[in-house]
């Protein structure tokens, strides 16, 4: 998800199975919509549903959740300036 001009950034993340599971939020600072991103950082690890904010400053975003959390979401919600 481009987020490249966001000064806020705050996400939800909902899951429908009863095991907790951690969320991964990945960043990257690659150029371009057709360039193929291949350099992420982990910006944080999410241990429980919930909402929380992300610190913005990267351009790419990324969720990454485990496999046996197949009907879980995440709903993005951010401002620019």
């Amino acid at each position: 998800m481009l987020v490249a001009d966001a000064s806020t950034l705050a996400a939800s993340w909902t899951t429908a199975v009863a095991v907790p599971s951690n969320l991964t939020i990945q960043g990257s600072n690659e150029e371009g919509f057709f360039a193929p991103i291949g350099l992420w950082s982990t910006v944080s690890v999410v241990a429980g549903q919930g909402i929380f904010t992300i610190t913005p400053g990267a351009r790419w975003i990324r969720f990454i959740r485990p496999a046996v959390d197949s009907q879980g979401s995440v709903v993005v919600e951010y401002r620019s300036t």
